[in-house]
């Protein structure tokens, strides 16, 4: 399998991420990295503690400023059929579908291959992994421009970044591990 390449990647800032629609690749050097939706400066992800629904990025911002991670922000160009408002709705709703990552069964890139299949009318069946799926958004011309935080040492001199390949068992691995954080000390 070819791997997954992210071209012309730019420089992030919030002024840009405050504005249109974008696949957030968080840890994106890690295997698995957590997967999530940015609209408009407003996150969209599946945890382990279930649904984030419009949560303002500034905090998701500062903390990977803070922590030094390593994320990407692909660009996904608006469907002709929708506007920012409808897929935050279509989103919210997505999301709300689930109660939360589990380990072998739900990953966080479930609502996002939905909203994919919703808005774009792409067949995801049989994409586990999101270096399956942006090849696919990438033939379909659904991405636009690619921006970085913390990225800088991982990208080629052409400013591309290859994301790595990995197994379900890694991605059941760390929904495991975040599960075994929220579970009380007995």
């Amino acid at each position: 399998m070819s791997k997954a390449t992210v071209h012309n990647i730019q420089n992030a800032s919030p002024l840009i991420l405050a504005k249109g629609f974008y696949l957030v690749l968080l840890h994106a050097t890690k295997k698995p990295p957590h997967i999530a939706l940015l609209i408009e400066g407003k996150l969209f992800a599946l945890s382990t503690k279930g649904p984030e629904i419009n949560q303002h990025f500034s905090a998701m911002d500062r903390l990977i400023h803070k922590q030094q991670i390593p994320s990407l922000f692909i660009e996904l160009n608006l469907p002709e059929i929708a506007d920012y408002n409808s897929l935050k709705s279509i989103c919210a709703k997505i999301l709300n579908s689930y109660i939360g990552l589990e380990s072998g069964v739900i990953t966080c890139l479930h609502p996002i291959k939905d909203l994919m299949n919703t808005m774009y009318k792409i067949n995801t069946t049989g994409i586990d992994f999101v270096f399956e799926l942006l090849p696919e958004l990438q033939k379909n011309n659904i991405v636009g421009n690619c921006f970085q935080y913390n990225m800088e040492r991982y990208l080629s001199s052409l400013n591309e970044f290859a994301l790595q390949t990995y197994s379900m068992f890694d991605v059941s691995e760390n929904i495991y591990k975040a599960n075994q954080k929220l579970q009380p000390i007995a």
